[in-house]
């Protein structure tokens, strides 16, 4: 847990700045960072991007995730990372408790997608085949890649998603070697894996009670599914491995229902955006339906929201009633969708000409006292022709 909370204690003091693109740590921050690990990257340069630091890019992402920083804009007009509140709370809670809660954070709540290095696949529904072949081996047993069949039952895994491998080792699942004449940017030569006792343990988990598709917020929503359903907290499974008491306490999931509204910006482009006021029990699809009104459309068209901002994306989308496709903008609503200040995504409205709005929460305002229909607080720019007279 010291290299998480090194990670967090840094930008709480440093609020580390964000590149425009990605929104990742900016490099000269990402160096600084890297010293504090007690394992440093070293294959990483001031030239190099977040992705390249493995632990960074998965404390990065696992504590957003989390809820415990957030991405805001600066004076500077650029975007930083600030911690949250959620923060204190966590360090509130004794080191097996902060394992679970980043243990869970990193199997409900983070998208697998975002954790690769660049072109490599992420795991996703082929984890607990992976595991499933390791529980044949005792705990710590080391496990030579070599042997043909093991190369066969390991070798894609092992081979295309490296980061996981360090990613596992950093919550103490497994150990492995490199082949460091055969590993290059993509591809990561596993020498030997041994599967330790915690994570034996918790392999039978990840195979049976807590597989990954049946927990994975971003899984779930990439196979229809809206809410996510959890018959018990995730740390039940888990509270007889420590003495009664020991593991008791942990973050609530932010999945509850926010009661308030939200001053939303919705932008065309730079030079033409609206910022309207919604009340948080309005759907996605009341959404939709403010931001036409907003531009004088006319909503005779397909439409979809992609959270994660990325335009066609199947694992973090919501579509049109109409659309066929699940799951659909009516079941969301705004208030439980974690729509923190500064968060943003994409709107895309009429599926052959692809209008793109980006949706920016400038603020949340909990309140009893909300409007019943939209209210335009702010405009720029005239509102493009739906359809413009040369088509």
């Amino acid at each position: 847990m010291g290299n998480f909370c090194a990670f967090v204690d840094y930008v709480e003091s440093e609020k580390p700045n964000l590149t425009k693109a990605k929104r990742w740590i900016s490099r000269n921050h990402l160096c600084a960072m890297n010293e504090r690990m007690s394992e440093p990257e070293r294959k990483a340069n001031s030239q190099s991007d977040q992705d390249s630091y493995p632990m960074l890019h998965l404390f990065y992402h696992l504590s957003i995730a989390a809820d415990l920083v957030r991405m805001k804009a600066a004076a500077s007009g650029k975007a930083v990372l600030n911690v949250t509140e959620r923060l204190t709370l966590f360090r509130k809670l004794n080191k097996a408790e902060q394992y679970f809660f980043l243990l869970e954070t990193f199997w409900l709540d983070t998208d697998w997608e975002n954790l690769q290095y660049k072109e490599s696949n992420p795991p996703d529904y082929g984890v607990h085949l992976l595991f499933e072949k390791l529980l044949e081996y005792p705990p710590e047993e080391t496990i030579f890649m070599k042997d043909a069949s093991r190369v066969l039952m390991f070798g894609s895994f092992l081979s295309y998603r490296g980061y996981f491998m360090y990613y596992f080792r950093y919550f103490g699942i497994w150990t492995f070697t490199v082949d460091d004449e055969k590993s290059n940017r993509y591809i990561l030569a596993v020498n030997t894996i041994r599967l330790t006792r915690l994570g034996h343990f918790l392999g039978r988990e990840f195979t049976e009670s807590r597989r990954l598709e049946d927990w994975n917020e971003a899984l779930l929503m990439e196979s229809g599914e809206w809410p996510a359903e959890i018959e018990e907290p995730f740390l039940e499974a888990f509270r007889h491995l420590f003495p009664q008491g020991a593991l008791k306490n942990s973050l609530p999931r932010q999945t509850g229902m926010l009661h308030g509204c939200y001053d939303i910006k919705i932008s065309l482009q730079p030079s033409t955006w609206r910022v309207i006021r919604v009340p948080s029990e309005y759907t996605l699809h009341d959404l939709h339906l403010a931001i036409q009104e907003a531009f004088n459309f006319g909503g005779d068209h397909l439409y979809a929201f992609f959270m994660d901002g990325k335009k066609w994306s199947r694992r973090s989308a919501f579509y049109s009633p109409d659309d066929g496709d699940t799951p659909c903008a009516d079941e969301a609503s705004l208030g439980e969708l974690r729509l923190w200040e500064g968060r943003s995504f994409l709107y895309l409205y009429d599926y052959g000409t692809e209008w793109c709005f980006r949706v920016a929460v400038e603020r949340v305002i909990e309140c009893d006292d909300k409007p019943d229909k939209p209210q335009l607080l702010a405009s720029q720019g005239a509102s493009p022709e739906e359809y413009p007279e040369e088509w």
